[in-house]
């Protein structure tokens, strides 16, 4: 693979049981291990792992990963490894409208929520410092003045909203209150993870890891998922650009598992406007200031085409058979041997194809097999496990 290109975004695609979640730890090991001189030396890695996948990698295999200095798993209940750490997020970094989306969204699920109730609530968040957001949508204090300030706002005709529109609103930030603040503590003006904190990573060539497994972070939607994966975003985007402005270099690999449900295409049934908007700034902007993309999924037909087509360098498992005009057309075409063998593969066999490639041309390549980037991964070893725990 040709480092130097490593900023042109990657895609790895295949269904289930093809082998990318085991190629991800692959590229994952060897972007943590890369000789220079006397040392081995790594690129800073955020992570999103889906299905905590990537969790050996902070505590049992993390003297694998011979060039990070700094190595840390973000959670959503109480740590139980020294490396893990409780992930809470500053709301000040979103937009009123971001956050009124949000907690409806909350509310009536993936159909984006009520626009009537969106507005009002977007109304009474805009009367607010958005420094002021952790307080107020953060605490039992905080939320109390604003349901007070939400009845009365009611009451006020000249603005047009009714107490039937304030009562789901309540309804919706109690439903926030319970998810959000009471049972996952997310909220707060002392983040654990900011551009601090991806700063350190930079000169420790840090790992990242945020676990939305049901171990790692029981019982967290797709809806809260994807305003982390919001946040993570903008300050990712917000300290490569200031670092970049400010003279100083700096390279970050982003890598997001089941990218369809933070980008997806018009074809793929999720609300994803806290997210979409945010990842096609960084697909489009973030080479420049150093960011490389890595979308992780199972179909790449319900990735957003647009943010498809900022993508250089491709790894294709063995893929539905729907999906192969979206991979053709992605990837500039493959040679017929390669094309008519995309739905066929066998599990540890990718094509690669794009920049990053040093072949220079669509490849078939075998991944080399190591018990310890395997072990942990897939199904079998993890229902094995439960099994045998009794």
């Amino acid at each position: 693979m040709d480092l130097n290109s490593i900023t042109m975004h990657v895609g790895i695609f295949g269904e289930t049981g093809s082998g990318k979640s085991y190629n991800m730890r692959y590229l994952l090991y060897n972007l943590s291990s890369i000789r220079i001189g006397e040392k081995d030396e790594a690129i800073p890695v955020m992570l999103i792992d889906a299905n905590g996948d990537y969790a050996d990698f902070t505590y049992t295999n993390s003297n694998m990963l011979t060039g990070r200095r700094w190595i840390k798993r973000y959670v959503l209940r109480d740590p139980v490894f020294p490396n893990d750490q409780r992930l809470t997020i500053d709301l000040s970094l979103f937009s009123p409208r971001d956050l009124a989306e949000f907690i409806t969204s909350l509310k009536y699920g993936q159909s984006g929520g009520n626009a009537l109730q969106s507005n009002f609530l977007e109304y009474i968040l805009s009367l607010h410092d958005q420094k002021d957001f952790n307080f107020l949508l953060g605490t039992p204090t905080g939320l109390d003045n604003l349901k007070q300030e939400i009845n009365e706002a009611a009451s006020n005709k000249e603005l047009g909203f009714n107490y039937s529109t304030s009562r789901s609103i309540q309804s919706a930030l109690e439903i926030f209150r319970n998810k959000v603040v009471n049972k996952l503590a997310l909220v707060s003006s002392n983040a654990s993870l900011t551009e601090n904190t991806l700063e350190v990573m930079w000169r420790s060539r840090g790992l990242a890891t945020v676990d939305f497994s049901a171990d790692a972070s029981p019982g967290i939607d797709i809806t809260t998922k994807q305003l982390i994966v919001s946040y993570i975003s903008r300050i990712t985007y917000n300290y490569l650009t200031r670092t970049k402005y400010n003279g100083s270099q700096r390279f970050l690999a982003f890598i997001i598992e089941e990218a369809q449900n933070y980008i997806p295409s018009n074809d793929y049934p999720v609300n994803a406007n806290l997210t979409k908007d945010i990842l096609v700034t960084l697909a489009t902007q973030g080479r420049k200031f150093g960011l490389s993309l890595f979308l992780v999924s199972q179909r790449p037909a319900f990735i957003d085409k647009y943010v498809l087509s900022m993508l250089n360098t491709f790894f294709f498992h063995r893929i539905y058979h729907e999906d192969v005009r979206y991979v053709m057309s992605a990837s500039g075409g493959l040679p017929e041997s390669l094309s008519h063998a995309l739905t066929s593969l066998d599990t540890g066999y990718v094509i690669v194809n794009g920049l990053m490639s040093a072949m220079r041309s669509p490849v078939l390549v075998k991944i080399p097999w190591d018990a310890r980037l395997g072990s942990y991964a897939g199904s079998v070893e993890r229902v094995e496990r439960v099994l045998s725990a009794d």
